[in-house]
């Protein structure tokens, strides 16, 4: 199954390298995001030697994982729910995470039962 519709995947029709990237989630803009979204536009511009200087180096701690599974990507798919609501967390990003785990409880404000979301695979929470 491919997720089409979106800028990556005109990317991906076309063969164009394409990045995808979300800091912190939840739909805040946070300053320190900014910035390390243009540290990270120049680190890869100055690796493919569009920039001058010194190919960057990638901080300790931090991971690329590539993942080709099918929807592997598509993130909105992976934890559905029954119905809208409130979503209070139960993890934080980066946390790790067994297959079961609460992620959250998602709250509704029309009254019906809140339902507890639970993760489908073992792995690091990456997106909220």
């Amino acid at each position: 199954w491919r997720l089409n519709g979106r800028s990556l995947s005109v990317a991906r029709d076309h063969n164009v390298p394409a990045i995808y990237c979300e800091y912190l989630g939840g739909g805040l803009l946070a300053s320190e995001g900014v910035e390390a979204y243009v540290r990270g536009c120049e680190n890869i511009l100055t690796d493919l030697g569009m920039l001058p200087g010194p190919a960057p180096q990638v901080p300790s701690g931090q991971r690329v994982i590539e993942d080709n599974r099918p929807s592997a990507g598509h993130m909105q798919i992976n934890h559905p729910t029954p119905h809208g609501g409130f979503f209070e967390s139960a993890v934080a990003l980066g946390d790790r995470v067994t297959t079961g785990d609460l992620l959250g409880t998602v709250y509704d404000p029309l009254g019906r039962t809140p339902v507890e979301i639970r993760a489908r695979y073992a792995g690091q929470v990456i997106v909220l």
